[in-house]
């Protein structure tokens, strides 16, 4: 007797799950984000000086608090939100039109003031 052989089935494919091209990656574990100490004070006396200052926090600096004038760029820097808020309330940059130091004392310069110009 002649057995009749017949050809193997082909391999039957596995089902595949199709994600859009538009699906969210799949979650990943997020690293811990620091906090800013007292945010809410933090943010009112950012937002009382914001005409004037540009106020940030660095989380690893030991004078975290930071402010940089708008207009000048001069740089504040200390560890304490009381101490930052007394600072910018008080601050006044130098008048941009300032004498040299010793211009009154030279005796050229003195008798010219005293003459009353020419």
């Amino acid at each position: 007797m002649l057995a009749v052989r017949r050809p193997p089935h082909p391999p039957r494919r596995r089902s595949v799950v199709h994600r859009p091209r538009h699906a969210a990656p799949p979650r990943r574990q997020a690293r811990e984000i620091p906090r800013i100490p007292d945010y809410a004070a933090f943010a009112a006396t950012a937002e009382a000086h914001s005409a004037r200052w540009e106020t940030t926090y660095e989380y690893s600096s030991s004078s975290p608090y930071r402010a940089r004038n708008r207009v000048t760029g001069h740089v504040v820097a200390v560890s304490d939100l009381d101490l930052l808020d007394h600072i910018l309330a008080t601050y006044e940059p130098p008048h941009p039109v300032r004498g040299y130091y010793g211009q009154q004392t030279r005796g050229r310069i003195r008798a010219y003031l005293n003459s009353g110009g020419l």
